[in-house]
């Protein structure tokens, strides 16, 4: 098998799939600008997302086996976290505003 050795790749998404040609990570655009890196569990489900929107801002959510959030981190300047209980309630959050 013949090797070649590039110094750039560029797409518009790149997919990875298991041995079973089953999709397990893509990244790419989202339909909001924002450039995004999914995690899939063997059923096809998104497990975890990561984003990072044209304005700076991070997003990481953890998701559950329905791909509802059950937990969203955010970075714009301010951490903000929050986590989901089973039916999509919010059951915990936290700012990262300094006390006064």
């Amino acid at each position: 098998m013949r090797r070649e050795k590039f110094d750039v790749v560029r797409a518009k998404r790149l997919e990875l799939v298991d041995r079973a040609d089953r999709l397990r990570a893509a990244v790419g655009p989202g339909p909001d600008g924002e450039v995004a890196m999914q995690f899939y569990d063997g059923a096809g489900q998104t497990k975890l997302e990561m984003s990072v929107g044209d304005d700076g801002r991070a997003d990481l959510s953890p998701r559950d086996g329905t791909g509802r959030e059950t937990a969203m981190i955010l970075e714009d300047g301010v951490p903000y976290v929050v986590m989901y209980d089973g039916k999509g309630n919010r059951v915990w959050e936290q700012n990262g505003e300094p006390s006064s």
